[in-house]
């Protein structure tokens, strides 16, 4: 099975469900785990999604996903919120960002650094900008992003 194209295949299942129940989906992977499979998917609201919303989604999520056979192996379903430090992924995800404290793990090293912990200002198709705490700005590729998350400080 490629697990690539398997993502894909739910994806394109489950949108219209989250569509419709104004739901996001903020992430969903599919991992190999011994005995079979883990099927996370992170789902959101503009204000929240509760506990209960996320079971009761996860059975509905799971009787598509039988009925349609996407896995053939046996897997485990896991529907949960992202939680305050939720991964920064799509242009929406930035744009929730604009102003707050992220932090960014990179593939290449920038300005000799791989983790960058700043206020993102700005973002764009091609690239963000970090206001960085004692260093002034920094710009990343987007293609260089390999995880991207706010930065929570207590």
């Amino acid at each position: 099975m490629d697990t690539a194209e398997t993502e894909k295949s739910i994806k394109d299942l489950i949108e219209p469900v989250f569509k419709k129940k104004e739901i996001e989906l903020v992430e969903l992977s599919l991992k190999r785990k011994p005995g079979g499979f883990n099927l996370m998917v992170l789902v959101d609201r503009p204000n929240g999604i509760t506990v209960a919303e996320c079971a009761k989604l996860n059975g509905e999520l799971g009787a598509i996903l039988d009925n349609e056979l996407l896995i053939q192996e046996r897997y485990i379903l896991e529907v949960s919120s992202p939680g305050l430090d939720r991964p920064i992924v799509s242009d929406n995800d930035f744009r929730r960002a604009l102003g707050k404290l992220v932090k960014i793990v990179t593939s290449q090293s920038i300005s000799g650094l791989n983790v960058i912990v700043g206020t993102l200002k700005e973002f764009n198709s091609d690239e963000v900008r970090v206001a960085l705490e004692d260093r002034g700005e920094i710009v990343i590729p987007r293609d260089f992003i390999s995880k991207a998350k706010l930065e929570i400080r207590f």
